[in-house]
């Protein structure tokens, strides 16, 4: 499952957050988890940083407006230190930034994959275990109280 939920991630290049609380049940999983992170050499942020970049990026004052004509772009404010996804379809983007001269610099084209479903036979089996997700949200309610 985590596994899958990595490959859509990345096929549409968006951030991967896993939450999970020591006391729950199957620390294990996350071994494998990681294993593969690591394999794909991706960029791992505490969740301490995640919400600093947010804050961060916030705090920027950037406009963006668009001349409908000309299909023009136009930034104001410091966006220097960050990058503008810009896409003019649902299957690609590309990623803008302005240079110290105000230039626009362009990362070129990201295309999203498309990532296979899960074969109904692997939806039936995931389905068949309710019982253990029952029993495993049942041990996290107690591991909370006893917190």
């Amino acid at each position: 499952y985590f596994s899958d939920i990595i490959d859509r991630k990345l096929a549409r290049y968006e951030p991967i957050i896993f939450y999970h609380h020591p006391m729950q049940a199957g620390l294990e999983t996350w071994e494998d988890i990681f294993e593969k992170v690591n394999h794909l050499n991706l960029h791992k942020l505490t969740f301490i940083e995640f919400s600093e970049f947010w804050k961060n990026r916030q705090s920027l004052d950037i406009k963006a407006h668009i001349d409908l004509e000309t299909k023009a772009i136009t930034l104001s404010g410091d966006t220097s230190m960050i990058y503008v996804q810009v896409s003019s379809s649902h299957s690609e983007f590309e990623l803008l930034k302005t240079s110290d001269q105000k230039e626009v610099l362009t990362s070129g084209k990201f295309t999203y994959q498309v990532v296979p479903q899960r074969s109904q036979k692997d939806l039936k089996e995931l389905r068949s275990s309710k019982l253990q997700l029952i029993k495993t949200s049942l041990l996290d309610q107690r591991n909370r109280i006893k917190l």
